[in-house]
């Protein structure tokens, strides 16, 4: 075996700065942001309507309360990973991605607020996850307007009153 040369030593030495490059690249993109920062790149690339925008910033109020910290997410929101918090579809009309939120992933983590009545804004809304918080309040009966929910799981929390009737009304709801 011989000795390499000038220009294999090169080739071997940019090989592992572009290793070293993507580990750490890959590094910091596995951190977190906060829900604000998250909504505020939405409104920043548009790929959101405005009134889902809307609702998740009162998702983002109403989910904390005064003693509780700002809501981290591990993935931007209508981000493409498989375990990202907030998942959106997107469909392409003039050139521009149009999407919407389809599922809201926030179980386990301390939510001690209650949920907004606007949450019926995510109309294509497939799943809700909130369990095992500390949501307070009442179910709110706009859940009954999510045609397209599928899966709705509030279990584990400190919610009051009873399931709104007008649920009943989800024809896709497959678990509860």
């Amino acid at each position: 075996m011989s000795k390499p040369t000038g220009s294999e030593w090169s080739v071997m030495l940019i090989s592992i700065l572009f290793l070293v490059n993507y580990l750490l690249l890959w590094q910091l993109g596995s951190g977190t942001i906060t829900f604000d920062d998250g909504i505020e790149d939405v409104v920043r690339s548009g790929s959101l309507p405005d009134y889902e925008v809307s609702a998740l910033q009162l998702l983002s109020k109403n989910l904390l309360s005064k003693d509780t910290t700002q809501l981290t997410l591990t993935h931007p929101i209508c981000s493409t990973e498989p375990d990202s918090e907030i998942k959106c579809s997107c469909n392409r009309k003039k050139n521009q991605s149009v999407c919407s939120v389809t599922e809201i992933n926030l179980p386990s983590k301390n939510l001690d607020g209650s949920i907004d009545p606007s949450i019926d804004l995510f109309e294509k809304l497939e799943a809700l996850y909130l369990f095992n918080n500390q949501l307070s309040g009442e179910i709110p009966a706009t859940l009954g307007n999510l045609q397209h929910l599928k899966i709705l799981n509030l279990s584990s929390n400190s919610l009051t009153g009873s399931i709104p009737p007008n649920l009943t009304k989800l024809h896709n709801l497959i678990y509860l």
